[in-house]
């Protein structure tokens, strides 16, 4: 109560109330909490935060002065006054520093016009901020659950690439683990997570005069990538092709995102390795023509791969193997039969995969069209006799093995009036 009187007396008699009291153990008392006593600070804006407190006077009615001073003279220059923070006694001035300052001062008073008085050291810098850049980006998609590649460059004009701290954040998620290991050129390259929805994701950069830059992009993820969809519809699942005939491939490859021409389709052979990687068309058709394959078996394969990097493939087996070979005994080419003669068939029939009961023989006429289909006997061997009309006929001679392997031959024969 007396110190409310003393002043309200001053205050009626004209006197300033925050005259200079030297009984400390009255004054109020106070701390700088940033910056610390000799910290190197940058040259521009500033936050000055302290604290402030009295056993008398709540933290609101106590108040503070922020001063800069100068090596050059004593005095000071006031940079912010006011009241303390009701509650916390927290005090903050932003000011403008250059390196001509040396000193802060905080000092404190309250309403008996007691006071105290903080002062530090600082060391003031011009520095200069790092420099953040963000790459940009060359996927056409972003999905959840999936890496999300991010590229950017750094540096430090005034300082070291090792001394940056740097960190990715999502205004969404909070902070990310992502690359933070610059190459000597300040390229940092690496992967981020991130849940499907709109992002502004940073990447911020700290130096060691505490100067932070921060570059933004944003960026929308999209829903869990599904791989493609894959058929494969030539060659069908275990043909059998002879050795040295071409083979053409045909599949079907299409993505709920990505467009076809997009996608990046690949044929392979388990046995003969890559074969072509052509562009699917607008509709989604990936044909390669006229592929020779080296004898045996095959597991052909298709792939295709969307632009976030799901990979979905199909795959048929082939057989490439000889065909059989055929040796007519007769007819011969150019024969001359006397109707009503047969014609008479002698051919013997060898393969080196399909057995003997497996092997056939057939015969046609360019005039009158199949003439015959017959087995051989266990050596390959099959003799017969077959009518012909009169006429010059051109005959095809077909050995079929069990896998449907071909070799043909053709005898021109006429038959004639007797």
């Amino acid at each position: 109560m007396l110190r409310r009187l003393s002043l309200l007396v001053a205050l009626l008699s004209g006197c300033s109330p925050w005259t200079d009291v030297s009984r400390p153990e009255d004054a109020p008392t106070g701390s700088v909490l940033s910056p610390s006593d000799g910290a190197i600070v940058p040259a521009g804006r500033i936050e000055l935060l302290g604290r402030v407190n009295d056993t008398e006077d709540p933290p609101e009615n106590l108040f503070v002065v922020w001063s800069f001073g100068t090596a050059a003279d004593n005095g000071w220059t006031d940079a912010c006054q006011g009241f303390a923070s009701k509650g916390t006694g927290e005090t903050l001035c932003v000011g403008e520093v250059d390196p001509t300052v040396t000193r802060i001062r905080m000092l404190v008073k309250d309403v008996a016009g007691f006071q105290r008085v903080v002062t530090q050291d600082v060391l003031v810098r011009d520095v200069i901020a790092p420099t953040v850049t963000l790459l940009p980006r060359t996927d056409a998609h972003v999905y959840a659950e999936t890496p999300v590649t991010v590229e950017a460059v750094v540096g430090d004009e005034d300082g070291t690439l090792e001394a940056l701290t740097l960190s990715w954040s999502s205004d969404v998620t909070g902070p990310l683990d992502g690359p933070t290991v610059p190459d000597p050129e300040g390229r940092l390259r690496g992967t981020v997570l991130l849940p499907e929805g709109s992002h502004t994701l940073t990447l911020s950069a700290r130096d060691a005069d505490n100067l932070l830059t921060r570059a933004s992009v944003a960026l929308h993820v999209g829903p869990p990538n599904l791989a493609p969809t894959v058929r494969i519809d030539a060659p069908t699942q275990d043909v059998v092709v002879a050795t040295g005939a071409p083979l053409d491939l045909l599949g079907v490859v299409l993505d709920s995102v990505t467009a076809p021409e997009a996608l990046v389709a690949t044929w392979s052979s388990d046995r003969d390795g890559p074969l072509g990687t052509p562009t699917p068309d607008a509709l989604g058709a990936v044909a390669l023509t006229g592929v020779h394959l080296s004898k045996g078996d095959h597991t052909l394969t298709l792939s295709a791969t969307d632009d976030g990097g799901v990979t979905r493939d199909a795959s048929v087996a082939v057989r490439v193997d000889d065909p059989p070979t055929l040796v007519l005994g007769g007819p011969s080419e150019g024969d001359v039969l006397v109707w009503p003669a047969p014609l008479r068939v002698d051919a013997t029939l060898t393969d080196s995969v399909s057995p003997s009961t497996e092997l056939r023989l057939r015969v046609t006429s360019d005039l009158l069209g199949e003439l015959m289909d017959v087995g051989v006997d266990s050596a390959g061997h099959v003799v017969a006799e077959v009518p012909l009309s009169l006429g010059t006929h051109l005959l095809t001679f077909q050995a079929v093995d069990g896998y449907g392997l071909v070799t043909g031959l053709t005898r021109a024969v006429s038959v004639v009036a007797p």
